[in-house]
């Protein structure tokens, strides 16, 4: 766009913020923030550059510099505070896709006080949150509140929040009597992540009839989706019904069905390397895909972001357990950035 003098507006600034995001290409969304400082742009007048901006730091885990931007971003040139809902549950989003429930729940009831009224995707978060932590009552409360509360009517998002929040504490017949509630209230089928999350509670606690009738719903949803196989063999497999655990996996391997191997990536001095990650225990393979080949290799990595402990688990098995960390003086001021995406089930 320079080569033909034209200037970036906010819609391209926007596109560009996103881009990095989905890439999680910390650097120059970075340096993207820098020509946003440059230019003196208003950015605390624009939701969607307000937004972005935080979805590019909070996708690359650098939780704090989110926050630090969220509260800059609250003040007009005036001083003046203006944030709104959009902001607001971005904030949220972006706590809450790293692992940090609690601070959800603080910043919840933060914007509460503020006066500010929550839309469905900060109710989505909050409600995962408490089920995150544990806090069965309050995500309860939470849900009532959107229809007593705000007059906003729960969809099957919401409903899956609730059944995970359930699922949790064992309470299995409660979480039944969700799903049962909110399909009579006219949600068409459902969700693919409601009935997976049934279906997944199943196989924690125990109940194969519910369980194959949730994995039933939800390929019906979907029936190319191999991970709703790969949680009802493992209910087969915990209840010792080899046969159909055989006949399950068969019908996979017909079908060209495969669970996506967890991929991360990372980015060092702007080159970006897929890798791959299996599920391991004990010494792990660490793979790198580099130059067309599969080497073994070792590399210094920062990690930022996510606290899930169910995340923790697997990185601890699949990547600390094989990296070694290795620091030079001409890396210290040029830090690996990993961003991990791996599958869980």
């Amino acid at each position: 766009m320079p080569q033909l003098n034209l200037d970036y507006d906010h819609f391209t600034l926007s596109a560009m913020l996103r881009a990095c995001a989905g890439l999680s290409a910390i650097e120059l969304g970075r340096q993207v923030h820098a020509y946003l400082i440059r230019k003196v742009y208003d950015v605390g007048s624009d939701v969607f550059l307000q937004s972005t901006l935080s979805e590019m730091y909070g996708k690359c885990g650098l939780v704090a510099k989110v926050f630090q931007v969220f509260s800059l971003l609250g003040l007009s040139f005036e001083g003046q505070k203006k944030r709104d809902v959009v902001l607001w549950s971005s904030m949220l989003g972006v706590y809450g896709r790293n692992g940090y429930f609690e601070e959800v729940i603080l910043l919840y009831k933060e914007m509460l006080k503020e006066k500010i009224k929550p839309d469905e995707v900060a109710f989505v978060t909050v409600i995962s949150a408490c089920s995150h932590t544990g806090q069965v009552k309050l995500g309860i409360e939470y849900f009532e509140s959107m229809t007593r509360g705000y007059k906003l009517v729960p969809g099957p998002e919401h409903y899956s929040c609730l059944v995970d929040l359930l699922r949790r504490t064992g309470k299995l017949d409660k979480a039944w009597e969700v799903v049962n509630e909110m399909l009579q209230k006219g949600h068409d089928n459902g969700s693919i992540s409601m009935w997976c999350t049934l279906l997944s509670a199943c196989v924690d606690l125990g109940n194969i009839e519910l369980g194959k009738f949730a994995a039933q719903k939800a390929l019906e949803l979907d029936p190319q989706n191999a991970g709703i196989y790969v949680l009802l063999s493992n209910l087969y497999a915990k209840f010792g019904r080899w046969d159909e655990f055989g006949q399950l996996r068969e019908m996979m391997k017909h079908g060209g069905l495969k669970k996506d191997a967890g991929c991360s990536w990372i980015e060092k001095k702007l080159r970006d390397a897929e890798i791959s990650l299996p599920i391991v225990y004990g010494n792990a393979a660490f793979w790198l895909w580099e130059k067309g080949e599969w080497q073994s290799r070792k590399w210094k990595v920062y990690f930022h972001g996510a606290r899930n402990k169910d995340l923790d688990v697997v990185i601890k098995l699949a990547v600390f357990s094989c990296i070694q960390v290795s620091i030079t003086p001409r890396e210290l001021w040029s830090p690996n950035h990993l961003n991990y995406g791996i599958r869980m089930g």
